[in-house]
């Protein structure tokens, strides 16, 4: 049945399957349309097949599903947070309904294997410290305002190989790395930024224009970035919450930790129901987001918060790139005192 407020036909035509899943395995070609990989769940080397708009697992999803069932399995998420993050029409998160036990469990289930995951942080932490490997990371960071202190506060690191979406690492290009991680430690994703924006041919001979990959495995879905850096609502601190992990770490620079800061990571991500009771906690919330549309439904939900546009088009890391976000933030936080909001 179609939801009266969820497209979920026009969420199905839109997405790629393939395309999604690629931010959770390695894929590679099995037949003409066919893609097969190890299982997100339960690994192997090919147990995991799928087309454009279907998927399925021979051990552990042998019945076929859509775009929104392969989200709801590979993320934990619900039905309404998996069509949102497929860019669905999501109604307010207060209204929804809890999740149940086992879809709570499933989403704090650690997606990227630790061992891993915090290798590879480790190693890319110290190639960007310390190496001549890491120069051209160090000089890209700072070119954008972000120097050693934040670097070290939250474990950036450079990788000069990140593979390329859709080559099975036949293609690599030099990336920051970005580690996202929970309170108590445990890596759930790690993000690459290109150095350079990459603009190449993929092995289905589709051209393409990305500025980001991620660790196969990742986690991303339901989380924020910057959570472990919060210093925490006392003291009338003011929390703001915006889009891209370096617009995030460009407010905790800019205001030297003073003013705590969150990223949705993406403009189409959106809050779970635990960070909307968290940054209720503050006393004063600035919603930071580019399109007025993604602003108002964080406002939605976020009582009393107070909306943030772009000057010119700048966001958080031109502003800090001008030198003129930590004056652009007083202001902000001034008219936020002067309309009486906290």
């Amino acid at each position: 049945m179609k939801d009266s407020k969820i497209d979920i036909e026009q969420i199905k035509l839109n997405v790629d399957l393939t395309e999604v899943a690629e931010r959770y395995t390695e894929l590679h070609r099995e037949s003409a349309g066919e893609w097969a990989g190890p299982c997100p769940k339960c690994g192997g080397d090919d147990r995991f097949h799928c087309k454009a708009k279907w998927f399925f697992c021979r051990q552990c999803h042998p019945e076929r599903g859509d775009a929104i069932a392969f989200v709801q399995w590979a993320a934990g998420l619900g039905f309404r947070e998996a069509c949102a993050a497929l860019g669905g029409a999501l109604p307010e998160l207060a209204s929804q309904k809890r999740a149940r036990p086992a879809q709570r469990a499933a989403t704090e289930r650690k997606l990227v294997d630790q061992g891993l995951a915090r290798s590879m942080a480790e190693r890319a932490a110290v190639a960007l410290l310390d190496s001549p490997e890491g120069e051209p990371g160090r000089a890209y960071l700072s070119g954008r305002g972000i120097g050693p202190t934040v670097w070290e506060t939250y474990g950036l690191g450079f990788r000069a190989d990140a593979p390329l979406p859709g080559t099975r690492g036949k293609q690599r290009a030099a990336a920051i790395a970005i580690p996202w991680a929970l309170s108590d430690g445990r890596i759930v994703a790690i993000r690459y930024r290109f150095l350079i924006v990459q603009r190449y041919t993929d092995d289905r001979g589709k051209e393409r224009t990305e500025k980001q990959t991620a660790q196969a495995g990742s986690g991303f879905a339901g989380r924020l970035f910057g959570g472990p850096m919060l210093a925490g609502p006392g003291d009338g601190r003011a929390l703001v919450l915006c889009e891209g992990e370096i617009n995030a770490m460009s407010v905790w620079a800019a205001t030297l930790g003073s003013v705590d800061a969150l990223s949705l990571g993406s403009e189409s991500a959106h809050l779970p129901d635990r960070a909307i009771r968290a940054i209720r906690a503050y006393s004063r919330v600035i919603v930071w987001a580019d399109r007025a549309g993604q602003a108002g439904r964080l406002m939605g939900v976020l009582s009393g918060a107070m909306g943030l546009s772009s000057p010119r088009g700048m966001d958080a890391n031109d502003l800090q790139r001008a030198g003129l976000l930590r004056a652009f933030l007083d202001r902000a936080m001034a008219a936020y005192a002067k309309e009486g909001r906290n």
